[in-house]
């Protein structure tokens, strides 16, 4: 049986260090929020370098919660300035569904009769039990012809919810910990023989924030022409995906508590959840998460580490994030090493817009 709290976390110092942090918490006091963003574009562009043209970046707000690496490439001096088609559209509401969609093409890639088209399109919606987020491209008639042409689209989706624990075992206003549990599928694609300027990459990550800390990317899938598609949490291969060379596709449940140390709460005073999910397709490929991410479970600890298992979770918004859902037997995630959660915490790298 998996221990949820190993001996050495239960330190004296250690958990007094972590009940000091609890009670130092800030009333999360962040309304309730759902964002859904969708981008595709394409085109030679003009190359103009003294116009910012060549320099590219991801949507400001999926850059700062997934990376640079999950949103489409946009020109720095404007997509229609650059002389590029499509754009990126978002929608944020305070309930509901946020939703956006956008397509591109075809779009011709190079000078006529010797460069392809390229045609794109993405979609993501956001709901507070359910999070879909998906893009795919396609050439026809040849290939990009130059090293300025792009064919990229992407889709994200995310809430921020606020969260409470109740619990007729534990005095209010204690401190104690939680894990959270996360649902995770969908598919990537990028086939064919790989060759110059025959684009083709697709990733999606899963990612959350607790209480304004560090985002940590706690699964992520990947996939690129000519070589094996994978699915990890942490570097560890997650149950239930299943990888070829340019594929891969699955899915199931991830357990943060079996990569990362506990988060601390206070019982009876809200803390903030944010949840996202991101997809990108570059060149012909196609990434797939249209299915569902969302938040199922959670683990509650009291501040001397002891299961509580007789609790109630509301949440600002009113959704029940722990209604039953169906679990898999391969879906759970039994990974070791709870010494690698600092590597799991999202690094903003930068990837090669190409």
């Amino acid at each position: 049986m998996r221990l949820h709290f190993p001996p050495r976390w239960n330190r004296p110092r250690w958990i007094a260090l972590a009940l000091l942090a609890a009670l130092a918490l800030p009333t999360a006091n962040a309304t309730p929020q759902l964002h859904a963003g969708a981008g595709a574009i394409g085109g030679l562009g003009t190359g103009d370098i003294g116009a910012g043209c060549t320099t590219y970046g991801a949507p400001a707000s999926v850059q700062a919660f997934f990376g640079s690496g999950y949103g489409l490439a946009l020109p720095g001096g404007g997509v229609a300035a650059c002389g590029y088609s499509g754009g990126w559209t978002q929608q944020l509401v305070a309930s509901g569904t946020a939703a956006s969609t956008a397509s591109v093409g075809p779009v011709i890639l190079g000078n006529p009769g010797f460069a392809g088209f390229y045609t794109g399109s993405a979609d993501a919606s956001a709901q507070f039990t359910a999070l879909r987020a998906g893009a795919r491209g396609a050439y026809s008639a040849g290939l990009p012809g130059g090293q300025t042409a792009l064919s990229d689209a992407s889709g994200a989706a995310w809430f921020t919810d606020n969260l409470t624990l109740s619990s007729p075992l534990v005095v209010p206003f204690s401190a104690g910990f939680v894990g959270y549990r996360f649902e995770f599928s969908g598919s990537l694609a990028a086939t064919g023989t790989p060759m110059p300027y025959y684009f083709g990459e697709a990733l999606a990550q899963l990612a959350f924030q607790h209480e304004g800390g560090p985002i940590y990317g706690i699964a992520q899938a990947y996939t690129r022409r000519g070589e094996l598609g994978t699915a990890t949490s942490v570097g560890h291969p997650l149950p239930g995906w299943t990888g070829a060379v340019g594929s891969v596709s699955g899915g199931g449940f991830v357990d943060t508590l079996d990569i990362l140390l506990p988060f601390p709460i206070v019982f009876g005073q809200p803390w903030e959840l944010t949840l996202g999910l991101a997809a990108r397709a570059y060149g012909e490929s196609a990434a797939e998460f249209l299915s569902t991410a969302r938040f199922v479970g959670l683990d509650v600890f009291d501040a001397q580490g002891n299961r509580i298992t007789d609790f109630t979770l509301t949440s600002a918004s009113g959704t029940d994030y722990l209604a039953p859902v169906p679990e898999p037997a391969s879906a759970v995630l039994l990974l070791a090493g709870i010494g690698l959660a600092g590597a799991m915490v999202r690094r903003k790298r930068d990837r090669d817009q190409h």
